[in-house]
């Protein structure tokens, strides 16, 4: 870095007349005169065209300058001289003059020159600008002193256009300035890389020896701890000396109501100060102040509500690289970052994930969840046993409108359902129940149905005629009973039928097995009367070798006659001859259509003729 030996005068209130001392002099004299509040130049300085009432050393946009003016510090239209330590609050925006530093210049603030505008900084000539520095089209700049540009440095405009001649010393903080490039522009020594000049870094900076007028002064700000911090935390800035004011500003801009000594940095920005003292506004160094927002942490996967007992949940913290917090709910998988939550226990669960991101910043997210009991659920009506084709029963849920499935339910809709025991085996019957957060539970009860007994019987014809023999009737299940018209049960599984009583019958035998299931087997059975038989014609008396008697039975043209001396005619009908004397008996016997036979007996005396002699 070039050193800075040139001689220059400056104006010391003090001692109330110029001073002669070198630059490396000149840059402590100039700050402690400036600190003092005292920076005057005598009223007749004729080098200058416009310059700063150097009585206050601030650039402030109402101040009155010495040629009666008001440049302001917006669209500044007029050339501008700097002698003096010369400090603006704000930026500084040209728009037709020319600027010349002969002395130094500290803008808090954005440097902004205009299209064909010219920057001229002598050898001893110091420009600070913090913020940015933009030069449009068609800028000439010339310096042989020292320039430093903490923010963005753009060299604007063509590249066969403007000109920027640096042999001076070239801090510029911004990586990646926007620098005209192109070849064959010897006046434009900064933007070729085969006639460049040097661009000093921030430390490059710091380490040279222009830092102490860059970073020190009675009015420096203090601050209490480190000035990058997170968001949520504070830095204490303030200012030792006493003044009659104070004012401070962000950015910039004044902060409302910060007029005290001291002020809480708690966002980032640019701070500083203006205090009075003597009727001068002094402006301190700024102090950057950088919050770093916390890291936004989250927490996915898991649900605001679930059911006791109901599927796990993989959680997963972002950005990875954090930690869950442990507990018995909670298993933690691979780095912490991630875990399962088990929704096993009733209650209400905070879930926390940790998170530090790359500048120390720490934030947490919290997640709930409720895990909801599940409904106690049960039902009653269903009995263990059936018997197949039993009653049906009515089972009732504890909590209505659930919903009964199984074998042989009829589900109500309302809590209810019937079961029928149509089908033999053993089944589950389940009563399903969901409240009010969605939760399920369920109630099972088995029940088994048994088959009914295979009952039958044998013996019993399905049709007799009347006082027609008995039979016995036998059971296939012994132990059973035997009932309706005609039985006599033995109490053994078998009976006697006897067919005494005409009419028709159901025969029923009933059994019962071991599980209690009772089934019967009927068989009908028809007793049919005997047919009503008589027969006319016979005369109870007759004689030997009297006429022949036709008889006629009353069923005729069906049934026989026989017996004595009776000729059936096959018809019905018969011919008794008497032919011999003596008593006869004869019968007139009918079968109907039933098979059953009836008969009727009627008598004759046949006498013997007389003996005639």
């Amino acid at each position: 870095m070039p050193a800075r030996t040139a001689d220059h005068s400056v104006w010391s209130g003090e001692q109330g007349a110029w001073t002669t001392i070198s630059r490396t002099a000149c840059l402590r004299l100039v700050r402690l005169v400036f600190l003092a509040s005292v920076l005057a130049s005598p009223a007749g300085l004729s080098s200058q065209d416009t310059t700063l009432n150097n009585s206050s050393g601030q650039w402030l946009d109402h101040a009155q300058w010495s040629d009666g003016t008001h440049p302001g510090t917006i669209a500044i239209a007029s050339d501008i001289h700097i002698y003096g330590n010369i400090v603006s609050g704000t930026g500084l925006d040209f728009i037709a003059g020319d600027l010349f530093i002969h002395d130094t210049l500290t803008i808090f603030g954005d440097l902004v020159l205009g299209d064909t505008l010219e920057l001229v900084i002598d050898p001893g000539g110091i420009l600070i600008v913090r913020g940015d520095f933009t030069m449009g089209d068609t800028v000439d700049v010339w310096t042989s002193g020292q320039v430093v540009v903490t923010g963005e440095f753009s060299l604007l405009g063509d590249n066969d256009q403007g000109s920027f001649d640096q042999d001076g010393v070239f801090y510029v903080f911004d990586v990646s300035p926007q620098l005209k490039t192109g070849s064959g522009y010897e006046d434009f020594t900064c933007g070729d890389p085969v006639d460049s000049c040097t661009i000093y870094s921030e430390a490059d900076l710091l380490a040279g020896p222009l830092a102490s007028f860059y970073l020190s002064g009675t009015y420096y700000i203090m601050v209490s701890g480190p000035v990058t911090f997170c968001q949520g935390e504070q830095v204490n800035l303030s200012v030792t000396d006493t003044a009659s004011g104070y004012q401070w500003f962000a950015d910039g801009l004044p902060i409302p109501g910060e007029t005290t000594r001291e002020y809480d940095a708690g966002v980032s920005g640019d701070y500083h100060v203006t205090f009075f003292i003597g009727g001068d506004s002094l402006v301190t160094e700024t102090v950057t102040v950088t919050v770093n927002a916390l890291p936004a942490v989250s927490v996915a996967g898991l649900a605001a509500e679930y059911c006791e007992g109901g599927e796990a949940d993989t959680l997963t913290g972002s950005p990875a690289g954090g930690f869950l917090v442990a507990g018995p709910w909670l298993t933690i998988l691979g780095a912490g970052d991630s875990a399962t939550f088990d929704p096993a226990l009733a209650g209400s669960y905070d879930i926390q994930y940790y998170y530090t991101d790359g500048n120390g910043c720490t934030d947490t997210a919290t997640v709930s969840a409720t895990v909801h009991p599940l409904p106690a659920v049960s039902f009653a009506g269903l009995d263990a046993e059936y018997c197949e084709n039993g009653p049906q029963d009515t089972l009732t849920g504890s909590q209505p409108g659930g919903i009964f499935t199984g074998t042989g339910i009829t589900d109500n809709a309302d809590g209810t359902a019937i079961f029928n025991p149509a089908t033999t085996g053993s089944y589950d019957i389940t009563y399903y129940y969901t409240d009010g957060n969605g939760c399920s539970d369920t109630s099972g009860l088995s029940t088994t149905v048994h088959p009914l007994p295979i009952v039958n019987f044998s013996g019993l014809l399905a049709e007799y005629c009347e006082g027609e023999e008995q039979d016995t009737l036998t059971g296939n299940q012994a132990g059973g009973s035997f009932t309706g018209t005609g039985i006599t049960d033995h109490a053994d599984g078998t009976a006697v039928f006897d067919p005494t009583v005409t009419g028709t019958y159901d025969i029923i035998y009933t059994y019962t097995n071991a599980n209690g299931c009772t089934d019967s087997s009927i068989q009908t059975v028809t007793v049919h009367p005997l047919p009503v038989v008589n027969f006319a014609g016979l005369s109870p008396q007759m004689c030997v070798m009297d006429d022949p008697d036709t008889l006629t039975g009353n069923q005729a043209p069906g049934g026989i006659f026989f017996g004595g001396t009776v000729a059936d005619q096959g018809n019905g009908s018969g011919i008794f001859t008497p032919l011999v004397d003596g008593i006869y008996d004869i019968y007139y016997a009918y079968t109907d259509i039933n098979g059953c036979r009836d008969s009727v007996l009627q008598s004759v005396t046949v006498y013997p003729l007389p003996v005639v002699s």
